[in-house]
C-alpha cells in the first residue's frame, strides 16, 4: 500500500532563515536592516515560504523566496515565488551518496568534487581513477591555474604535495 503524501506550506521561522543563510541559500542585502536578497532575481525578499511534503517517515522541505508585486483589483496580493532549494535531496541520494545541496549553496561544486574524488579513490569502487583520467584532470586544472585562489601558505603546501607526487612517479 502506498503511503499518503501530506503537504502544507508556512512561513519559515527566523531560525530556519538563519540556517538557510549558513547553507548559502540566502544572502543578506543589508545585514543591519535584516533584508535578504533573492539569488534568482536580485530583488529583496518579502518572506521565505517553506513547503513541507511528508511521505511516510521522510519529511521533504523546500524553500521559496516570495515577493509582493502589487495587488489585484480584488485586493489580493500578486505574489512571485522563486525556488531556493532544499536542505537535502533524499530521492537523488538513494542512488548516490553525494549529499546534494540547494542550487545556490555556496561552494557546492567543490564539495561535490571532493566527495567524488573520495569515491573514485576508494579501493572498493569498481570504476577506479585511471592514469589517463588523472592526466586529463591535471591538464584541465593546468589550463585554469591562474583562476585558483591561494590563501596563506597554500602555494608551499601545493608545491610539497606535487614534489611528493613527482617522487612517486620516478
Amino acid at each position: 500500500m502506498k503511503s499518503r503524501i501530506i503537504r502544507k506550506s508556512e512561513k519559515a521561522t527566523g531560525e530556519e532563515i538563519e540556517l538557510l543563510k549558513q547553507k548559502g541559500l540566502l544572502k543578506p542585502v543589508e545585514e543591519e536592516l535584516g533584508f535578504l536578497k533573492c539569488p534568482r532575481c536580485g530583488k529583496t525578499i518579502d518572506y521565505v515560504r517553506k513547503d513541507i511534503r511528508k511521505n511516510g517517515d521522510i519529511e521533504h522541505i523546500y524553500y521559496y523566496a516570495i515577493h509582493y508585486n502589487g495587488t489585484m483589483s480584488n485586493g489580493r496580493p500578486i505574489l512571485e515565488q522563486h525556488y531556493l532549494g532544499a536542505l537535502r535531496y533524499y530521492y537523488v541520494e538513494k542512488f548516490h551518496n553525494l549529499g546534494l545541496r540547494g542550487y545556490v549553496s555556496e561552494h557546492r561544486e567543490i564539495l561535490y568534487l571532493k566527495e567524488l574524488l573520495d569515491k573514485l579513490l576508494d579501493n572498493k569502487n569498481e570504476e577506479r581513477l585511471t592514469s589517463t583520467d588523472l592526466i586529463e584532470i591535471i591538464s584541465k586544472i593546468n589550463m585554469k591555474f591562474d583562476k585558483i585562489i591561494f590563501n596563506g601558505d597554500d602555494k608551499e603546501k601545493l608545491r610539497t604535495q606535487l614534489e611528493y607526487l613527482i617522487e612517486k612517479l620516478k
